[in-house]
């Protein structure tokens, strides 16, 4: 909607305001959400001791350090507009931002706090859908008034304050805010203890959300504008992948932090192969028509202003398919302890990413830029596969994902012939090929993938929904 209403140089703005927003989102949370998520499960484990004490301390220190970041950025918005983008414009858009900070970290963390009690509903309609809808809906309001670039900033922030009221009064049906008993008030967790295990997953995060939108800041400081909006819309759509494999990680994280703590390792590693191969099948779809029609998908969706970012998106979405491929290595090790391993690996992936975009964006533009981002992402997650083989004896793969490779041929096999025989124009070839890839991919995976181990686990998350 954005890439359409506004263009490719006023999106580039917006992208350089939300990239400064995303860098500072994590570290605004001080990884709470991590922390409420680990010892809100063990709570919950312990039949809810210490629950409303941890809630009221991960509020009172998700606004203090969320306060106190978004007027950092409030402070140096002035001098990251004039002096490193020179671009005057860019000021209210980033004042803009830094005013949602707060409730963009009450959100992250309300959101978190509801998963606790395995009730993915408030969860998923809050977080993942709620808060695009009420951004979409806001947004579309005020540039049908002739709003700009940073009405659309205003309505970004409303939706993250909306939300984040929303996710915060749920969180609170199921944390107990009286304690009945002498275990109930006791804190389930010291303060001290609650931020040294938080802060260093906040830190991890924090450089992979760096290395997210790395690349488009440094477009932004190589490029035009115009390129920057050309580029968002390629990272935007290899980014809903990564989105999707979030919200599974999201999902099953709970499940994770409760297995470990019970050291059920046999259920654990079972978990991690269904989990990853979901996640595999989730995404294969829409990485079907990125491969195989990016120019018509951009052109479809986005307009033709946006066809110069048919080469990066393909680059791009090979590299959120090794993502794909490992699953949620990060999140293993995090909720196992081993959250300074996950964070010395993506500091050094971060390292990598930020080489590679100097070295290569000024000789090959968006398409270096592309590069740059998608070795560094597989660098991360193979990495990250090697340290969970090692640390906790956990493996993805065995003979049933042969399952998603079968699936995957049959997929994109049968969309490309499906192109080659119809000859369609864009619009349509989009249209076709998504159904054509989604019907596949379902078919695949009833055929080839679906065993009694994904029965149990749907059976489980449907009463998790409940």
């Amino acid at each position: 909607m954005l890439a359409r209403w506004l263009g490719p140089a006023s999106l580039g703005l917006y992208a350089l305001g939300w990239g400064a927003f995303r860098l500072l989102s994590l570290p605004a949370t001080l990884g709470l959400h991590n922390g409420i998520q680990r010892f809100g499960s063990i709570s919950r484990a312990r039949g809810g001791a210490g629950a409303g004490r941890l809630l009221g301390s991960v509020l009172r220190l998700t606004l203090a350090s969320s306060s106190t970041i978004a007027l950092l950025l409030l402070v140096s918005s002035p001098w990251l507009a004039r002096e490193v983008y020179d671009n005057e414009q860019l000021l209210p858009i980033l004042a803009v931002f830094a005013l949602a900070l707060p409730a963009a970290a009450v959100l992250r963390v309300g959101a978190a706090a509801t998963r606790v009690s395995q009730d993915l509903r408030a969860s998923v309609v809050i977080e993942d859908f709620g808060q695009p809808f009420v951004f979409a809906v806001i947004a579309a309001a005020f540039l049908w008034r002739g709003g700009s670039v940073v009405a659309a900033s205003v309505a970004s922030a409303l939706s993250f304050l909306l939300m984040g009221i929303a996710a915060w009064i749920w969180a609170h049906r199921w944390f107990p805010q009286a304690p009945t008993t002498e275990d109930e008030a006791r804190p389930l967790v010291s303060l001290s203890g609650l931020v040294r295990y938080s802060v260093p997953t906040a830190l991890a995060g924090t450089v992979g959300v760096t290395m997210t939108w790395l690349d488009r800041l440094l477009v932004g400081y190589y490029l035009p504008t115009e390129a920057v909006g050309w580029y968002q819309v390629a990272a935007q759509v290899s980014g809903a992948f990564a989105v999707v494999l979030g919200a599974f990680a999201a999902i099953f994280t709970p499940m994770i932090a409760g297995l470990l703590e019970r050291r059920e390792e046999d259920r654990l590693q079972e978990l991690f192969r269904v989990a990853t191969k979901w996640g595999a099948l989730a995404v294969l779809p829409g990485a079907t028509l990125c491969l195989l029609f990016p120019r018509a998908s951009l052109g479809a969706i986005f307009g033709a202003d946006y066809l110069p970012a048919a080469a990066p998106l393909v680059i791009l979405v090979l590299g959120q398919l090794v993502h794909a491929g490992i699953g949620a290595v990060g999140y293993l090790l995090m909720m196992s302890g081993s959250h300074n391993l996950w964070l010395g690996l993506s500091a050094a992936a971060l390292a990598a990413d930020c080489v590679l975009n100097v070295a290569l964006i000024p000789r090959y533009g968006l398409r270096g830029a592309a590069i740059a981002t998608a070795v560094s992402v597989a660098v991360l997650f193979v990495s990250g596969l090697i340290a969970v083989r090692r640390r906790l004896g956990l493996w993805p793969y065995d003979r049933r994902f042969l399952g998603v490779l079968a699936t995957a041929v049959c997929v994109l096999g049968g969309t490309a012939l499906l192109h080659t025989i119809a000859g369609l124009g864009d619009t349509a070839t989009v249209v076709s090929a998504a159904a054509l890839s989604g019907a596949l991919t379902l078919g695949g995976w009833r055929l080839f993938c679906f065993r009694a181990e994904d029965r149990l686990l749907l059976g489980k998350l449907r009463r998790f929904g409940r």
